[in-house]
């Protein structure tokens, strides 16, 4: 009967939220590099190079953000990924797009755990949620 109960609770802490999110913290900027030779501008923070377990992690107090910059012709020229503002009271995933002087500039602010890492990302976690809670169900009524 203990058993049950631990993994109720396991199960519990991933369903019910916490007071901060884990948030990947990184940034990419092509302008970074001055020289030819310049070997420390790896990018592993833009969505074709993200590297999971190359980025650090953060405790962020409110929300998760991603800021993109490219240019007309696709190239990224900067990438973040941070912890919003405090002031940041996004209620799910929302993304901001302007133009400034040909530049595509993406902000994108979210409220789960790791949801700055892709929008695919986004749609995982709700599914893994709805899992968790379906063999929460299965569990309890055994």
């Amino acid at each position: 009967m203990h058993i049950k109960r631990l993994i109720l609770i396991i199960l519990i802490d991933f369903i019910i939220p916490g007071q901060s999110l884990k948030c990947y913290i990184c940034d990419y900027n092509i302008n970074y590099c001055k020289t030819p030779h310049c070997y420390n501008n790896y990018d592993v923070c833009s969505a074709n190079q993200f590297a999971s377990v190359l980025v650090p992690i953060r405790e962020c107090p409110r929300n998760c953000m991603l800021k993109a910059v490219t240019n007309p012709a696709g190239i990224v020229l900067k990438w973040k990924r941070l912890c919003a503002p405090e002031d940041d009271y996004t209620s799910g995933f929302s993304c901001r797009i302007d133009y400034v002087f040909g530049a595509r500039i993406e902000q994108c602010t979210c409220d789960k755990d790791f949801c700055n890492h892709t929008g695919s990302m986004i749609k995982k976690q709700h599914y893994f949620h709805l899992l968790v809670l379906i063999i929460l169900i299965i569990f309890i009524t055994i």
